[in-house]
């Protein structure tokens, strides 16, 4: 499910888990958009090193079974 208008990339460092800023900080103009994006590719990157450690453990473990 997407956010109307794609905004849901905006609200992804809200809804991380821990937060990482608040929807207070989005709407009274303490973040910059250039900050918002910062987290945005911080927190896909943590998501894509996530999976790829994920998939790396699946193999083992297949490895380890045969």
């Amino acid at each position: 499910m997407r956010l109307p208008d794609n905004l849901d990339w905006l609200m992804w460092p809200v809804m991380a888990e821990p937060p990482m800023c608040s929807y207070r900080d989005l709407h009274d103009g303490t973040l910059r958009l250039a900050d918002v994006a910062q987290m945005v590719d911080a927190l896909s990157a943590r998501d894509e090193n996530r999976r790829r450690a994920h998939k790396a453990a699946e193999a083992e473990a297949a490895r380890a079974r045969s």
